[in-house]
């Protein structure tokens, strides 16, 4: 029982030290010629955490869709 206030005090202050801020970016696309599609797309980074996502939403979907990042080229 004696080391009920450590661990008590230890809860409390994980979250303070796992709390991090995930950046959002918001770009909006449509179509110019054709058939009308517009769509947005979102990026995610938490620099803390080293995560990255992505996601695209239809303006006639409610639900957006989760991108899966597959790999990376570079071109010189």
């Amino acid at each position: 029982m004696k080391f009920l206030p450590a661990f008590i005090s230890v809860l409390l202050l994980m979250p303070l030290a796992a709390h991090s801020e995930v950046s959002t970016q918001v770009r909006c696309f449509r179509s110019l010629e054709g058939k009308n599609i517009n769509f947005e797309f979102r990026t995610y980074y938490d620099v803390a955490a080293k995560w990255s996502g992505a996601s695209v939403r239809y303006s006639k979907s409610k639900n957006a869709i989760a991108l899966v990042h597959h790999r990376t080229e570079e071109y010189a």
